[in-house]
Formats: C-alpha cells, structure tokens, sequence
C-alpha cells in the first residue's frame, strides 16, 4: 500500500519540475506526460530573437502535441522564424541569398514579401505556416500540432541574411510516447 504522504510528494514534485522551465513534456514519473498541450489547450514555448540567436536553440514536443510558440524579437534588428527540415531551411537561405542581391531599384517595397513566396510552406507536420518576420520589439506565435508520425525533427530559422549562416536555428525535436 502506497502512503498517501508519498503520493503527495510525488506530486507536488511534478508540479516543481512541470514549473522549472519548457524544455519538453514534464514525464510525471508513472509513464504519463504531466504538460502536453492539446488543440483547446496548446503548451506554450517562448522563444526570444536575440542577437543573432533564438533563446532556447532547443526544444523538445511530444508527437501528436500541440504547442503555442511564441516569438518575442528582443533584438535590435528584423528577424525572421521559418519552420521546415534542413533541406527547406537551405532552400529558403538560398532564395534570401539571392533576394538580398537584387536591386530594387528605389522601388517601393512595403506590402511585398521579400522572403520568398507569398504563399506559405509546409513545415512537414501538416500544418501550413508562412514565415514569420519580426521588428525589434515586436511579438508574434505559431500554433501548431505535431501529428506526422513520419516527423521526428523540426528547425526554427533566422534568414536575414548572415542569420542562418552564423547559426540562428531552434531544433524541434519530436517525441514518440
């Protein structure tokens, strides 16, 4: 027979470590994930934009999880936060590469999107997710629900250019139960 002053400290436990940061699903110690965010109930993940680097640069989600990531530039330049695998995270460098070498002739730019395609990619766990582009100061969240069993990894990427190149990633890992 289980004490019920050993059940409670076990709880009060998970509640301790379920408040010491979001670095993945909180395991209550009996196999069940005490935080794993829901469609009515997304877990959320703050991340800041800073100098050339997202605080945290890692982060872990349960499969099937879903999560509110919500990105604050605390920078003092325009950041950027793109979700795909590595082979679209290069493609997307690719196209800013270019972009940033075009000559816009004094053409007014404002309304046109200068990262890419005006329509927004797939990030791999069906969910539809445009770039985000971000001013200093500036806050803004993704919603989304990691629900490709095939999907084991993400990557968050700055490409603003030098950004990427100088390691402005978030790698996503993505749990199995």
């Amino acid at each position: 027979m289980v004490s019920t002053g050993f059940v409670g400290l076990v709880a009060a436990l998970a509640v301790l470590v379920a408040g010491c940061g979001d670095d993945g699903p909180v395991n209550n110690g009996f196999g069940i994930a005490t935080n794993v965010g829901t469609p009515d109930s997304p877990r959320t993940i703050e991340i800041a934009m800073v100098d050339i680097a997202f605080q945290p640069t890692a982060v872990a989600v349960q499969a099937g999880e879903t999560v509110r990531f919500v990105f604050t530039n605390d920078g003092a330049v325009e950041h950027e936060a793109t979700f795909g695998d590595e082979t679209e995270q290069e493609a997307h460098a690719a196209e800013m590469r270019e972009a940033e070498g075009m000559d816009m002739g004094g053409m007014d730019t404002d309304g046109m999107d200068m990262h890419g395609t005006n329509d927004p990619g797939d990030d791999g766990h069906g969910d539809e997710v445009a770039p985000l582009v971000l001013e200093p100061g500036a806050s803004e969240d993704v919603i989304m629900t990691f629900d490709d069993p095939d999907v084991s990894s993400t990557i968050i990427g700055c490409h603003v250019p030098g950004h990427w190149e100088a390691g402005m990633r978030v790698d996503v890992t993505v749990a199995t139960a």
